[in-house]
């Protein structure tokens, strides 16, 4: 007699293990898709602390004031040094849209196992 209270115990706890896994992905996607909006995110107008302790809008930072930030910039720093220089502040030579192809570049980077930097 006790082999079927068994048998239906462990159907039990595997659904109930199949709907927390379910449950798991459900939220793992989310988390990526909250990042995601996150770093499109990044605006001109976004006070950035620079090492000095100096608040400055994204768009009157220098490539060379991002530069000293480390890799969090490191996608915005690229496209200034291209088109201008390390003295060239972001705002003269990238526009919200550009911030937004290299947020969406960025998180593809990310997601083929690559460090994701704006």
């Amino acid at each position: 007699m006790p082999k079927p209270k068994l048998a239906a115990t462990f159907k039990a706890a595997e659904a109930a293990r199949r709907q927390r896994v379910a449950r798991q992905e459900v939220e793992k996607q989310a988390v990526k898709a909250a990042v995601a909006k996150v770093r499109q995110q990044i605006m001109l107008d976004t006070l950035i602390v620079l090492v000095g302790g100096e608040e400055k809008q994204l768009r009157y930072c220098t490539a060379g004031e991002l530069c000293e930030l480390g890799n969090t910039y490191v996608g915005i720093v690229e496209k200034v040094m291209d088109i201008g220089g390390p003295d060239v502040m972001v705002g003269e030579v990238i526009c919200q849209r550009d911030l937004e192809e290299i947020g969406a570049q960025s998180e593809k980077g990310a997601d083929a196992g690559e460090r994701g930097a704006v």
